[in-house]
This record gives structure tokens, C-alpha cells and sequence, in this order.
């Protein structure tokens, strides 16, 4: 799990463009079935999820449930917590291992 085109330290302008890896699982639309099949969370200014937590739906976790491996996210300027975490298909999260955090600065 990882980004592939940000890294901690990045000053950014925004929209940010954003792309996503993730290595051993498969990618696949939310409500697909399967242990080692999931799609894409963003997560702004918040830490990672505990394993088996569902992500909520709100401004501040993004969900990519179309197991798409890119986004936009338009930012104001300031100092930010990117977070991305991979979950399977009712939203629930694979925990830390599963994720990728990286510091970033919008100007």
C-alpha cells in the first residue's frame, strides 16, 4: 500500500492529483467478495484505522470504491495528514499494515 506520486515533505499545489499502489490484493468495486479484495480510502488529517473498523463516509475519508487507483482532492492551503488505507468490500479496514501516511504541504 503506497502512494505513487507523493511523498512525505511534498509541497503541493492544489487540486492534488493522486495515485495509489497496493501490492497482494486484489482491487476491486465496494460489495465485491473475497479475503484479499478491496479498494482505496483516503484519509485527511486522520491516523489509520484499526483493523476490522468500518471507514465512515464524510469530508475527511474519501472512499475510491470503484477500485479506481487514482484521484483529485482540492485542499486549501496549509499543512496536511494524508492517509490511505486499503479495506475490503463493506468498507472494513485491514488495519495499519495496510496503509501509507504521508505528510504533505499545500500552497
Amino acid at each position: 500500500m503506497h502512494f505513487k506520486n507523493v511523498k512525505d515533505g511534498d509541497v503541493l499545489s492544489s487540486p492534488i492529483n493522486l495515485e495509489f499502489g497496493v501490492e497482494g490484493f486484489e482491487l476491486a468495486p465496494s460489495g465485491s467478495p473475497g479475503e484479499r479484495v478491496g479498494h482505496h480510502h483516503l484519509l485527511v488529517n486522520r491516523d489509520s484505522i484499526m483493523e476490522g473498523a468500518v471507514i465512515p463516509g464524510d469530508v475527511n475519508h474519501i472512499h475510491f470504491g470503484n477500485d479506481e487507483i487514482r484521484g483529485t482532492i482540492e485542499l486549501e492551503s496549509g499543512n496536511y495528514l494524508l492517509t490511505l488505507q486499503f479495506a475490503d468490500g463493506v468498507h472494513q479496514i485491514f488495519g495499519e499494515k495496510m496503509s501509507a501516511l504521508e505528510e504533505i504541504t499545500v500552497k
